[in-house]
C-alpha cells in the first residue's frame, strides 16, 4: 500500500531503444508533513538524489504532491473512487503540461 499511495500514476517514459529515463523529481509523490510522518513531504528528493542522508533531504516544489497527508492517504485508497477523484485530477493536470 505505501509504494501504491507514493507512486501511483506517475511513470517514467521508455525511448526508442526501451530504456526508462531518469529518474527525477516528478516520479514520486510528496505530502504534507505530520508527526507522524515527518519529512515525507521530501520522498521526491529521496529518489533523485538516492545518496543523500535523509536527514539533508531537501524539499522540491516542483514535484508532485497530494493534497493531503499520507495518513489520510492510507484511509482514502481503502475506497478506491474516492481515492480516484482526489488523485486522477492532478495526474491529469501533469500529463497535460
Amino acid at each position: 500500500m505505501v509504494n501504491y499511495i507514493e507512486h501511483y500514476g506517475l511513470l517514467r517514459d521508455k525511448d526508442s531503444n526501451g530504456i526508462y529515463e531518469s529518474i527525477t523529481n516528478m516520479h514520486s509523490w510528496n505530502s504534507r508533513s505530520t508527526k507522524i510522518m515527518w519529512r515525507l513531504q521530501r520522498h521526491s528528493d529521496h529518489h533523485h538524489q538516492s545518496y543523500r542522508p535523509y536527514q539533508i533531504l531537501k524539499m522540491k516544489n516542483e514535484a508532485p504532491t497530494y493534497p493531503f497527508d499520507y495518513n489520510y492517504g492510507f484511509v482514502i485508497a481503502l475506497v478506491p473512487p474516492i481515492w480516484f477523484y482526489c488523485v486522477n485530477p492532478k495526474i491529469d493536470a501533469m500529463k497535460a503540461k
